[in-house]
């Protein structure tokens, strides 16, 4: 399909059309070659607006005439114009089916994000759940569902719940789980599954979940923070101070050094002096 727009594109353009055509035509080209060296890098067309105006831009081009003795259109019976039309609707039925739930299973994650700032839980769950439902692949749900799992365990204080603590914090180690099946590349999930180790007392899960965490993405400097909060309850003075001085080389390089203490303020845990 490519190898043919480029070839019409390409006839379109040369000298003797219209300015107009040309411009259109070295413009369409010069699109849809940036599109294809952006989506070797990443995943552009997943943006159903992209994908749509990709789609726009090969029609129109391929609507211009390429001139006299290239070629020719060709009228289409009835029945070839009746069995494109139905070919078209069905793919756009199969696509509809494809998109729609793709589409709601985001529309009901964001719901659900919204619901849980707000500290609604028991919705927000709800809505998580459905989300899962439309679109199992999604990553994103499961991970926020830990959320809800991994914050009930961490109001659960007192020796009268450590059994339903450690629970919960089981419940949203599973629910990462499944994200990091999805998508073993997010760094900050591994840690949420780190922090819900450590509270249902898996200590040797925890720690390797910290360091899957750093090995993802070494220049994370939230990971070396909170690995150093473990390690301050848990390890040597000297192991925990190592740990800080790598995480105050990352923020600093970064410019970020007053990120880590807001981080401690949002855990409740002091900040050493950086």
């Amino acid at each position: 399909m490519f190898v043919g727009f480029w070839r019409h594109a390409l006839a379109v353009s040369k000298p003797g059309r219209p300015p107009e055509e040309q411009a259109f035509a070295i413009g369409a080209m010069v699109a849809v070659s940036s599109i294809l060296v952006h989506c070797w890098f990443d995943f552009n067309l997943h943006i159903p607006a992209n994908a749509l105006l990709l789609a726009i831009i090969m029609g129109f081009t391929a609507a211009l005439e390429a001139g006299p003795g290239r070629l020719q259109r060709r009228l289409m019976s009835p029945v070839q114009r009746y069995a494109l039309v139905a070919a078209v609707l069905v793919l756009t039925g199969v696509g509809a089916g494809c998109f729609v739930p793709t589409a709601l299973a985001v529309r009901y994650t964001d719901l659900g994000n919204r619901l849980k700032n707000l500290l609604d839980y028991d919705d927000a769950l709800a809505y998580y759940e459905r989300a899962i439902a439309l679109d199992p692949k999604s990553p994103e749900a499961h991970a926020r569902m830990g959320d809800v799992y991994r914050s009930w365990a961490n109001w659960r204080l007192g020796p009268e719940k450590q059994a339903e603590r450690r629970a919960l914090a089981l419940q949203a180690v599973e629910a990462y789980a499944r994200s990091l099946k999805l998508n073993p590349y997010q760094s900050f999930v591994r840690l949420d599954k780190a922090r819900s180790h450590e509270m249902a007392g898996e200590n040797a899960q925890a720690v390797e979940s910290f360091e899957r965490a750093i090995a993802v993405y070494p220049s994370n400097a939230l990971a070396y923070f909170l690995l150093g909060c473990y390690y301050r309850t848990t390890a040597t003075r000297t192991s925990l101070r190592c740990l800080y001085q790598i995480a105050k080389a990352q923020l600093r390089a970064r410019g970020r050094t007053q990120f880590i203490r807001d981080r401690a303020a949002a855990l409740n845990r002091p900040s050493l002096p950086l």
